[in-house]
């Protein structure tokens, strides 16, 4: 995974990569399930610590939708 110094090469690196592409790896979407799929994937394997985050300036919708849809259905 190289640094990429600027957009330009960013673009440049990432211009054959499809959301279809990016939705194979990484959950997206307004539907919980692929998230708490996800989750659970690390839960299961042992992991008690998860960082989840919101790419992009919508971030009150994200901890909005993490409170409402999220939260109780991973809690330990």
């Amino acid at each position: 995974m190289p640094e990429l110094p600027d957009t330009g090469t960013f673009a440049a690196a990432s211009s054959h990569i499809t959301p279809d592409d990016v939705a194979k790896e990484v959950s997206v979407g307004p539907s919980p399930e692929p998230h708490l799929s996800s989750i659970r994937e690390y839960i299961d394997a042992g992991f008690d610590h998860l960082i989840l985050t919101q790419i992009g300036p919508e971030q009150d919708p994200f901890f909005e939708f993490f409170e409402r849809e999220l939260r109780d259905r991973i809690l330990l």
